[in-house]
């Protein structure tokens, strides 16, 4: 939340909390795809090291857009996710090959971190 004063942004943040505690919050990113765009743009590429960017961009692209790309933020779930993860061991060929297990849990824990899970 953000304000012009400390008073104006502690309103703003009890009234989305106060929202939140009932349900879903409408989020500015309506998709899975928008939100990743952003956080690719916004906070990876000035953020972390140009072949970050490169991997993370590739992943998002390759495995998490084309099976939850446009999935709704509000109503995306840990169910979703876990489908996603089944099916992401047999198309990703590091996973595949057993070659990076962890990829799948790696994406997940960035996507909670996130606030999107």
């Amino acid at each position: 939340m953000y304000g012009k004063t400390r008073e104006e942004t502690h309103e703003k943040w009890i009234k989305l909390h106060s929202e939140a505690s009932k349900g879903p919050v409408q989020t500015r990113h309506h998709t899975v795809r928008a939100f990743l765009a952003y956080w690719l743009e916004s906070i990876v590429k000035p953020n972390l090291a140009p072949l970050s960017y490169v991997s993370y961009e590739g992943s998002v692209r390759l495995y998490i857009n084309p099976r939850l790309g446009t999935k709704r933020l509000d109503k995306l779930t840990v169910r979703d996710v876990q489908e996603w993860l089944t099916k992401l061991a047999g198309i990703c060929q590091c996973c595949a090959q057993g070659k990076d297990a962890k990829r799948g849990q790696g994406t997940a824990a960035v996507l909670r971190r996130r606030g999107v899970l």
